[in-house]
């Protein structure tokens, strides 16, 4: 919830006086919106997710009445029903890993085409995380790193090759570094108000490379 306050907040000072729209693209529960959408009534906010479920439980932390600056749209990331131009902000996590290569650079270039001229874009990914593969080796355990996993599920881990192609559809983005203290594997799910400022600090830093779980793409189109 914290980045997407900061992306917001970075995308009001760059836009005072734009109307300003925020599509995540694949919502899921929507619940990281909440106090940020009733903070900022001003701004339109529309989460997109291929699953109607998801959606109802959006609409049901978000009612109408008391979020009415709150759109929920059932749509494929590859075929947006938004017209060119429409976001100020194009805010997307980890939802791209689960799209295979050709879809995946469709979705991309989606995100692009929605946005405004110097429109901003965050996109977040798992990536692969030395640290838990030397472990995952240690214990033998099989660490995924591309294509299906072993429970069905699609996932591709950040690499050079997807950073090259975000690349060709946002020439401006670029790469950072996030949750070096936040590992599911390993039950660490830290939420202190403090743990988030470290958590930057540590994973912007040379250390961040061993052991940050998430690649942060972003930047102005």
């Amino acid at each position: 919830m914290r980045r997407a306050a900061e992306q917001v907040a970075r995308m009001r000072a760059s836009f005072p006086d734009r109307e300003c729209v925020v599509v995540d693209l694949g919502c899921g529960f929507g619940w990281h919106w909440v106090e940020i959408t009733a903070a900022n009534p001003e701004i339109r906010f529309v989460l997109v997710d291929f699953a109607l479920p998801n959606l109802q439980v959006c609409r049901n932390l978000m009612p109408v009445d008391s979020h009415p600056n709150v759109l929920c749209v059932q749509a494929s990331i590859l075929d947006l029903p938004i017209r060119n131009g429409a976001a100020t902000l194009a805010w997307s996590v980890q939802v791209m890993q689960h799209i295979a290569d050709p879809e995946r650079t469709i979705a991309f270039r989606e995100a692009r085409r929605i946005l405004k001229p110097r429109g901003a874009f965050y996109i977040a990914w798992v990536r692969a995380v030395p640290m838990m593969s030397f472990l995952s080796r240690l214990i033998a355990r099989h660490y995924h790193q591309q294509g299906r996993t072993q429970q069905g599920l699609y996932l591709d881990r950040f690499d050079d090759g997807i950073r090259d192609t975000l690349l060709g559809v946002f020439p401006s983005g670029r790469v950072t570094r996030s949750e070096s203290l936040f590992h599911p594997e390993l039950r660490l799910r830290p939420r202190a108000n403090w743990v988030g400022t470290l958590d930057l600090a540590i994973s912007r830093s040379p250390i961040g490379t061993l052991i940050a779980r998430q690649a942060e793409f972003s930047g102005e189109a």
